[in-house]
């Protein structure tokens, strides 16, 4: 719990789940109003509070006050003002269970006996920005009325057949 998160895993496990809560989050991890005045997003939509959320992480990892770890996150998820304790549980049951240690730039699981399989983080990036994808598109065809298999810039959600 005390290892340090990734910024992928951040994306997929936090910011992918509760967008709209980037600044009170921010608060919470103590960045200034003023540094989130400038990360506030152009745009109020979905991308646009995606971006927001990983400039907020960004910023608490290189501050590191409060600690950057998975336990100051989740306490800032179970914090009253985020109200986010579901979440928070879900993150420690995740941490619990999956036996992950997760550092920045990489995720490390034991592989028993001293073995360790090590994943880059550029295949986790990829995995995010598709569900980014994902979500986008399901947003545009929410406010259009349609249903689409492809996403943006010709990408193909996973496990779904473009046209």
């Amino acid at each position: 719990m005390d290892s340090e998160p990734s910024l992928p895993r951040l994306m997929d496990k936090v910011a992918a789940v509760i967008p709209h809560k980037y600044e009170i989050v921010g608060l919470q991890l103590d960045l200034t109003l003023a540094e989130l005045q400038v990360i506030r997003p152009q745009h109020q939509d979905l991308e646009g509070h995606h971006r927001a959320f990983g400039k907020v992480f960004d910023a608490w990892r290189r501050c590191g006050s409060p600690p950057y770890s998975w336990r100051t996150l989740i306490g800032v998820l179970r914090s009253a003002s985020v109200g986010e304790v579901r979440l928070s549980e879900q993150l420690t049951s995740w941490i619990t269970h999956s036996g992950l240690s997760v550092k920045e730039g990489s995720i490390t699981k034991s592989g028993g006996q001293g073995n360790n399989v090590t994943m880059e983080s550029r295949s986790e990036e990829s995995d995010t920005v598709a569900s980014l994808q994902h979500l986008l598109q399901k947003q545009l065809d929410v406010k259009t009325g349609t249903q689409s298999s492809t996403v943006l810039k010709g990408a193909t959600i996973p496990g779904e057949r473009s046209t």
